[in-house]
């Protein structure tokens, strides 16, 4: 099982009892990306890059068919408007999570949180770049 924990200014990975840091956050990224809200396609790409060249980093201590699973409080929120139904532990599907990021991405924007929209930018491409087709959120 593999952890996730998008905080602040860092995120951290936790394989078996091996915290792994990426220096991505919400907080940093938000702040170092997105000068518009909602941010523009350009702001959007920039960040993607960053967050990409981090998530390359952590390609290898992911193992094939590892099952992730977090505990933080925004990817439940995500999960929830979403529209997972709320349980003591919940099945967040990237096709979810793709879908939440194209609203956030178009002319429905749902958020005027820009770390908010930082912490869902990094779980898509966390999951999408490491191949995981859900995130079990527990709580």
């Amino acid at each position: 099982m593999i952890e996730l924990h998008i905080d602040l200014e860092e995120t951290q990975i936790v394989v078996e009892t091996i915290t792994h840091v990426l220096k991505l956050g919400s907080k940093k990224l938000a702040s170092n990306y997105f000068k518009h809200n909602p941010p523009t396609d350009f702001e959007m790409e920039a960040a993607i890059v960053e967050v990409e060249d981090e998530i390359a980093l952590a390609q290898k201590l992911i193992r094939k068919g590892a099952i992730l699973f977090t505990k933080d409080t925004a990817i439940r929120e995500m999960a929830l408007l979403a529209g997972v139904a709320p349980e003591r532990e919940m099945i967040f599907k990237i096709e979810m999570l793709e879908e939440l990021f194209a609203r956030m991405t178009s002319k429905l924007h749902f958020t005027d949180d820009l770390e908010f929209a930082a912490t869902i930018l990094i779980l898509r491409e966390f999951m999408h770049h490491l191949k995981f087709d859900h995130i079990c959120i527990k709580g």
